[in-house]
Parts: C-alpha cells; sequence; structure tokens
C-alpha cells in the first residue's frame, strides 16, 4: 500500500515537472524577437502568451516544491503511526499469548517496565576504582577522614535510539556528598556526550535544583537521531566507609554489561555480586594487582543491578 501511494506521488510529480518545463521552454520561444519577425506576427499578442505561459510554469513550480513538502511530512507521519502500531500489536500478542499462562496484570507490568522502550544501551562499562584519601581531603575533613576511602566511578556507554523518529533523550546520574566536600574534591568530575567534553560551566548547568545539599542530581537532554548510536562517558569520585558498597542500578535494557574493579588499597579486598537475573562471569582476576574484571552472562534488564563491595580483609582463624 504504501509503495503504491509513493509511486502515484512520484508519477503525479514528474508530470508536474514536464509540464512546467514545457511552459516555460513555449514562453520562452514566443517571446524571442527573431520568430515574431520571421512569421510576421504583431508582437504583443505573443508577450501575452509568453507571460502567461511563464506565470503558468512557475505556479506549477511552486505546486511542486509545496507537493513535496506535504508528500515528505505526511511520509514521515505515516511511518510514525505505523511504527507505533507495529509496537501495540507486538504488545497485543505478547500479551494474549502470555496472559494465557500468567496473570494479565503481570504480563501488563512486564511489558511496561521491560519491553516498552525506544532507547536501548548497546554496551556498558564501569571502572571503579579504590583508592586512598588524597592529602587535600584529609586536611579538610581532619578527624572525621578516619576510615573513609575515596571512590572513583567511570561509566562508559553506547545509547541507541531504535525507533524510526529522533528522541530527545535525558542522560541523568546521581551524586552524594554526605561529608560536605568542595565540588573540586568530590562529585561529578568528566562528561562527555555525543563526541564532545563538557566544560565544568556546561557540566554545572546541569545541576538540578534539590534542597538536599548533600546529594546532586545533573542531567542533559541530549538529540538522537533515528537509529543513530551516541558515545557517552561520566566520571565522577566519592567518599566512602572503608567497609561499605557501591550499588549500580540500570534503567534501560542493556545488551552488554562489563564492569572492572581496580583496589588500590593493600589489606583491603574487594568483589562484586550480581543484583539481576543474568550471572556474573569472572574473566579476570590478580589479588596482587588488586584488579577484578567481570560481565554479565546475558542482557541487562531495566531496574536491575550490581553491587560492588569491599572490607578489610580477614585474617584466617589458627587452630
Amino acid at each position: 500500500m504504501e509503495k503504491t501511494k509513493e509511486s502515484i506521488f512520484a508519477k503525479r510529480n514528474a508530470i508536474m515537472a514536464i509540464g512546467a518545463l514545457l511552459l516555460l521552454i513555449v514562453s520562452i520561444i514566443i517571446e524571442n524577437p527573431i520568430y515574431h519577425l520571421e512569421h510576421g506576427v504583431e508582437v504583443y499578442n505573443f508577450e501575452i502568451a509568453s507571460s502567461l505561459f511563464r506565470e503558468i510554469s512557475f505556479a506549477l513550480i511552486i505546486a511542486l516544491v509545496v507537493s513535496y513538502g506535504i508528500e515528505r511530512q505526511a511520509r514521515a507521519q505515516d511511518n510514525e503511526n505505523s511504527d507505533r502500531m507495529r509496537q501495540q500489536i507486538a504488545a497485543d500478542v505478547f500479551s494474549g499469548v502470555f496472559s494465557k499462562f500468567l496473570p494479565s496484570a503481570y504480563v501488563v507490568h512486564v511489558i511496561k517496565s521491560a519491553l516498552n522502550y525506544n532507547i536501548i544501551r548497546e554496551e556498558m562499562r564501569v571502572i571503579i576504582e579504590i583508592h586512598n584519601l588524597t592529602k587535600e581531603q584529609k586536611d579538610f575533613l581532619g578527624e572525621n577522614s578516619k576510615d573513609l576511602i575515596q571512590l572513583k566511578t567511570t561509566m562508559i556507554f553506547t545509547l541507541k535510539n531504535i525507533s524510526i523518529i529522533p528522541i530527545k533523550h535525558a542522560v541523568r546520574c546521581h551524586y552524594l556528598n554526605k561529608f560536605s566536600l568542595p565540588d573540586a574534591m568530590c562529585g561529578l568530575r568528566s562528561v562527555f556526550i555525543k563526541q564532545r567534553e563538557f566544560n565544568l560551566d556546561e557540566i554545572e548547568l546541569g545541576k538540578i535544583p534539590s534542597f538536599d545539599k548533600k546529594s546532586t542530581t545533573y542531567e542533559w537532554n541530549v538529540d538522537i537521531n533515528k537509529e543513530e548510536s551516541i558515545n557517552i562517558r561520566i566520571e565522577g569520585i566519592v567518599l566512602k566507609k572503608i567497609e561499605d558498597d557501591e550499588i549500580i542500578t540500570n534503567i534501560l535494557p542493556t545488551m552488554k554489561f562489563e564492569m572492572s574493579i581496580n583496589n588500590h588499597i593493600p589489606g583491603l579486598e574487594a568483589s562484586v555480586i550480581s543484583r539481576s537475573s543474568s550471572s556474573l562471569e569472572k574473566s579476570y582476576s590478580s589479588d596482587d594487582s588488586g584488579l577484578t574484571e567481570v560481565k554479565l552472562s546475558n542482557p541487562m534488564l531495566p531496574y536491575e543491578s550490581v553491587v560492588v563491595w569491599w572490607a578489610k580483609k580477614r585474617q584466617a582463624p589458627t587452630i
């Protein structure tokens, strides 16, 4: 049906273009003074005809341009409506099949929370680095710096718009500053979105106003064209207890998830556990270097998470 429509539009536009071109050529020939003298015809009659043909040809050209614009807009609207209809049909089929075995309310919730997405993460890599506090941090905190560590988190991921229309997506991250350190010692350090590194002013503009001074949320809106993939890197620092954990929660369907844990503190052990339907596979681990690398065996669903924990090494009891 869509190809038939496009064929009709194309034929109509071709006829209008050819007609406009012929009328324009005729008007030029008629207006030629030599042609008038050779045939002994009064010039003013041909000037009138020439003007008439020229105006008609210009009108056809304008109509052709307007028609093309309307046709393009209508095609985009049809594609958007078709995409929505396909999604609705797919959801109805999925719901109809699984509702025979599961409560319909549960199936509807699964569709809305796990399947109804236009943006996905093609891949995501999280790098966790555990360090002792810097001298500046220790000096600022004084006695309060005891039993604290610095956690540096770098998230690198690729977002893809899987719909057929452009989408404005909100890139958001959240940081805690429980100890009220200056921004230079804690918080967001670096942001890279869509082939561009943000400067400090642009990072600051991403702050969402909040009454909670120990918690900061950042958000930047980014335009993603249909079927376009963009790269994002976000890096930040928080202070944590020497025995604590960090939860990395996913809010988008993620096809591939990997994590590296770099523990730079002797006497501290660190590991990671999965809070998702997929198991963790350890690809590398070294007690000497403090490096552990893991990946999820399957795609990560929305609102699933992994938990990184660290604690002081305990000596095995002697008998």
